[in-house]
């Protein structure tokens, strides 16, 4: 019914269609300057005598216990004060 060639050709416009469809001028919306501008914090810094976790993540580095050696050497959680 229908050959491959056709297949294959048929296939190349659907993909460069979709392609082209796809991209699009990006200009910015009215909404996105809006939310650019606007302060919108959620968070707020607390000390630790307001939160009650008093803590550090004092990493110390020496031959064996450093990036080098370890990749997640600075993922760490740090430790508690006492």
């Amino acid at each position: 019914m229908f050959s491959t060639a056709n297949l294959r050709a048929f296939g190349g416009f659907l993909i460069t269609l979709l392609l082209l469809t796809g991209c699009e001028n990006a200009e910015p919306s009215e909404a996105g300057e809006q939310a650019a501008t606007e302060d919108t914090t959620e968070f707020v810094s607390l000390t630790s005598d307001q939160t009650g976790i008093d803590f550090a993540n004092n990493l110390p580095e020496d031959a064996y216990r450093n990036i080098m050696r370890y990749q997640y050497f600075y993922n760490g959680g740090g430790r508690r004060h006492r």
